[in-house]
């Protein structure tokens, strides 16, 4: 084994690792890092399995078809978090809207408390007028 193939499987390893805790509560994640590491891991160790793959599916080299692979997984990537980044978007702009109708709400019942807190502060000193003015 050379030496670049035990650093490419360390990192392969670490990459796992890191995706395990990551997906701790998601065993289909969990596996699906299990299975990257296995394959990278036997790519590593085998480099010809590459370039007989590559080679079955029509594709010139073996680095070529990583090169594809690693393209379709970018683009998936890029796809899955633009569409999780639209479902927090609509999720704030929901957030935000009953945050504001639950505000208009409550200045509406604090001015309408307000009104008659003063109706019946003006009704007290109407009153009060014209109880004195009848006195006098």
């Amino acid at each position: 084994m050379k030496s670049i193939q035990a650093v490419l499987i360390a990192l392969c390893l670490l990459a796992a690792i890191l995706g395990s805790i990551a997906f701790r509560s998601k065993l289909a994640y969990r596996l699906l890092a299990a299975f990257l590491f296995l394959s990278a891991s036997l790519c590593v160790i085998f480099p010809g399995i590459t370039s007989d793959l590559a080679n079955a599916l029509g594709v010139g080299r073996g680095a070529d078809l990583l090169l594809y692979l690693g393209l379709l997984a970018g683009i998936h990537s890029f796809l899955l978090l633009y569409l999780k980044e639209r479902r927090l978007d609509r999720r704030i702009t929901e957030l935000t809207r009953a945050i504001a109708i639950r505000d208009a709400r409550f200045l509406a019942n604090e001015l309408q408390l307000s009104n008659l807190s003063v109706q019946t502060t003006s009704n007290d000193k109407s009153l009060a007028l014209s109880a004195t003015a009848g006195r006098q």
